[in-house]
């Protein structure tokens, strides 16, 4: 009986084992460019409604550079600069991504960049970027940390470079923006897949017991246990000891 015991002790062990690997969150990157049409429309229709249903299970980076450059002023000053896809704008709109991912909580920086993706998808390139504007539309009431971190050019230029050092990392290269990554693994040939539905992307990475989210979509249903894996092995060693009983 004790060793009965012991057994069915061990099986509940590795089965708590097992759901707590399943609970780890997937790592998501998603590369792009702030004034990018493309970006604007994955961030607003796909990306941010995602990361509201599902942030619990997604370890999520943002990474604001997309295919800009950088280089370093040849007048010997040891300042940057950068050239961007969509122009100037497009800098100061990354800038502005950059600071607010480096001050704000995540819920903060989340609710910000969706607004200034939203209202740049209607709105002239040429107009200065609506990060403040957005700021008080969210409900940030201190918006002061990013615009010093945004003209404190010592800062923030560090701060670009980094992301694109991160960019330009990438492999295989860069092909286009938005690009998405699970676990590290840039896979150009599923980009599509990823922007046209990332929640069904993001739910079949979840392990275990999908959450009501995903069991909510039309094809978010399947897989409400642990790995079948996990059960098998379980089972394979549970009949090994009671042979050998």
């Amino acid at each position: 009986m004790a060793r009965i015991i012991a057994v069915l002790a061990g099986f509940m062990a590795f089965m708590a084992f097992a759901r707590a690997e399943d609970m780890k969150k997937v790592p998501i990157t998603v590369y792009y460019e702030s004034l990018c049409p493309d970006s604007m429309k994955f961030f607003v229709d796909q990306l941010y409604p995602t990361w509201t249903s599902l942030s619990q299970y997604m370890d999520l980076t943002l990474v604001p550079y997309g295919r800009a450059n950088y280089s370093m002023a040849e007048d010997g000053s040891g300042k940057y600069m950068f050239e961007c896809r969509h122009g100037e704008h497009e800098c100061e709109g990354d800038r502005i991504h950059i600071c607010a991912i480096n001050k704000m909580p995540m819920q903060d920086y989340m609710k910000l960049i969706k607004c200034t993706m939203s209202m740049s998808m209607t709105a002239n390139n040429s107009s200065a970027y609506p990060g403040k504007q957005c700021a008080a539309s969210v409900g940030i009431t201190d918006y002061s940390p990013i615009e010093k971190c945004v003209t404190d050019m010592a800062e923030s230029d560090k701060l670009f470079v980094a992301m694109g050092n991160k960019t330009m990392e990438l492999k295989p290269k860069l092909e286009s923006v938005p690009a998405i990554t699970f676990k590290d693994e840039y896979k150009p040939s599923e980009q599509a897949k990823y922007r046209s539905d990332l929640k069904m992307a993001v739910c079949s990475m979840i392990m275990g017991e999908k959450p009501e989210a995903c069991k909510a979509g039309p094809k978010g249903s399947a897989g409400n246990l642990v790995p079948e894996f996990a059960v098998y092995a379980s089972l394979a060693v549970i009949s090994t000891i009671f042979a050998r009983m």
